[in-house]
């Protein structure tokens, strides 16, 4: 027989009962199969039914009494697992948000979705994100792009990027030596390429040291260097490379965060004149 009102007094007992969900089981079948039993009047109601066996609580305390108490306590110990999960679960959705709002704050909001695509592409463990977030939250970056103080010879150049970051660019000579009389003079010089985050932080930069002789009709890079700085605790550098190719100077420096890789290439060139670009 399937009574409402005898169903709703077995769900009420149940939701009292401490015992693993075979054993809850079973004692609600034998609870129902002894109600279906009474005259249908006795079962019509609730106070129906505890009239002839009693009240929900009293009920589910008889049955609590005829479990096992090795049962009782490995219920109990389940529990308090899922507990410890459900809370560990909030507690990584915390920090998870918290790193989502420091990062949007210091790279814009492409670089976030970019970000956590290659989190699930990598499978980065809870671990390293929140090393990451606490490194970020007692390294807040206090450095903004002003356009810098350059050297009065300096030339910059910015080049603004899709996710709102920007790198800028800035080229310096320093004074030849040569004699002014000689075929081949020489020159030396430097650029440097800093990428900014799209909140004006600047995170890393790569710069070209480079050698040039030039005669007036033709120039050629001698040598060539590099350098490199991390200014942001989120980013190390991992490699980099300088080459020189005609009359051009180059240098590429690969950088890493917890989350991503980027590469970052600068070339120097040098004029037939002298001029350096």
């Amino acid at each position: 027989m399937n009574n409402p009102i005898v169903n709703k007094f077995c769900r009420k007992v149940g939701k009292q009962l401490q015992c693993m969900p075979a054993t809850k089981g079973a004692l609600l079948r034998g609870l129902s199969d002894e109600l279906s039993e009474f005259p249908p009047d006795d079962v019509s109601s609730i106070a129906g039914i505890e009239s002839r066996i009693g009240t929900a609580d009293e009920v589910a305390a008889e049955l609590q009494g005829s479990i096992p108490e090795d049962e009782i306590k490995r219920y109990e110990s389940g529990v308090r697992k899922r507990s410890l999960i459900v809370i560990g679960g909030v507690i990584a959705i915390c920090l998870i948000c918290m790193l989502v709002a420091i990062l949007l704050f210091m790279n814009g909001p492409f670089y976030i979705v970019e970000s956590i695509k290659e989190i699930l592409d990598m499978k980065k463990s809870l671990f390293s994100v929140i090393i990451v977030l606490l490194v970020s939250v007692f390294a807040v970056p206090s450095a903004y792009a002003s356009g810098g103080d350059f050297h009065e010879n300096a030339k910059e150049r910015i080049i603004y990027l899709a996710d709102g970051s920007y790198i800028v660019s800035t080229v310096t000579e320093e004074n030849a030596n040569t004699s002014p009389y000689a075929a081949a003079k020489t020159k030396s010089g430097s650029k440097t390429s800093t990428v900014y985050s799209a909140t004006g932080t600047s995170l890393y930069s790569i710069t070209v040291h480079g050698t040039f002789s030039y005669n007036g009709s033709s120039a050629t890079a001698k040598s060539s260097s590099y350098s490199h700085a991390e200014n942001s605790p989120l980013w190390s550098f991992s490699s980099g490379s300088a080459s020189v190719s005609g009359a051009t100077a180059t240098a590429s420096g690969t950088f890493k965060s917890a989350l991503t890789t980027k590469t970052l290439t600068v070339s120097l060139s040098c004029s037939a004149n002298g001029t350096l670009s």
